[in-house]
């Protein structure tokens, strides 16, 4: 058998080469899973005349807001711009560069397209984010506007309780939502267990487009409310880009796609 001889050097080596990997190892795990997204810009008016909300006092006025991004550093700034739907001239709101997220105009103009630039903390200004097309809603505060599919539940019959939005391409844009429909004769937060044929949650997949993609029936024995009864999560588990749903099902549960 050989011989093995560990000097003071060869220790002090192993000793130095340890430390290092675990401070690697600290460092990797110490790295946040997040779902790869974009700027997220969301123009919405709101209107005290019509529906107190947004505020408490309601009010009237403006918002116009976007996403900080996990890379930017402390100190960046953010400026707004504006064009008319159709051309290529952006027109800059904001006088100096925000250091918010969100900027109150006093209006917004129908068929506009909003977008935002970030400034680097040493001046230097990025390129512009996707644009959000403003329109003209028939409710205050509504940015996304979709009839509700009639095949699967009346529309009519069924309340929205909850929704969640999803990335389901993988560009960094929301481009559909999960919403949780609620038979709309049911008691406030809960199911009514007396006619649970119609009072079950019902889930919907909707391309923001209006397209419905299936819908799940979650049974007589899930009901979806905030807290410990979560029983819907819709995010980027594997961080790929591209939304998964998770659902807690029971006996009951049912599946529909969009051609059935």
């Amino acid at each position: 058998m050989k011989k093995i001889t560990i000097t003071s050097h060869t220790l002090s080596h192993f000793v130095v080469t340890g430390v290092c990997l675990i401070f690697l190892s600290l460092t990797l795990h110490a790295q946040r899973l997040q779902q790869p997204l974009d700027r997220g810009v969301v123009a919405v008016n709101r209107s005290g005349s019509t529906i107190r909300s947004v505020t408490a006092s309601g009010g009237t006025g403006s918002l116009i807001s976007w996403r900080k991004l996990a890379q930017e550093p402390e100190g960046t700034t953010y400026n707004v711009y504006r064009r008319a739907s159709g051309t290529s001239t952006y027109t800059k709101l904001n006088s100096t560069p925000l250091k918010v997220t969100c900027y109150r105009p006093a209006s917004l103009t129908n068929n506009t397209e909003y977008a935002v630039t970030a400034i680097s903390p040493d001046g230097v200004e990025g390129e512009k984010s996707a644009p959000f097309l403003y329109k003209t809603q028939p409710w205050p505060n509504v940015w996304l506007n979709i009839d509700f599919d009639n095949t699967v539940i009346p529309r009519n019959d069924y309340r929205t309780k909850f929704c969640w939005p999803m990335d389901t391409d993988g560009n960094g844009e929301y481009d559909a939502v999960l919403v949780d429909r609620l038979y709309a004769g049911a008691a406030s937060g809960e199911e009514d267990t007396e006619n649970t044929s119609t009072t079950t949650h019902k889930l919907q997949a909707y391309r923001f487009t209006g397209e419905l993609l299936w819908t799940v029936d979650m049974g007589p024995n899930v009901n979806i409310c905030a807290g410990q009864n979560d029983m819907v999560v819709a995010w980027d588990i594997n961080c790929d880009g591209r939304c998964e749903v998770l659902i807690k099902s029971s006996d009951g549960t049912r599946f529909w796609d969009k051609t059935n």
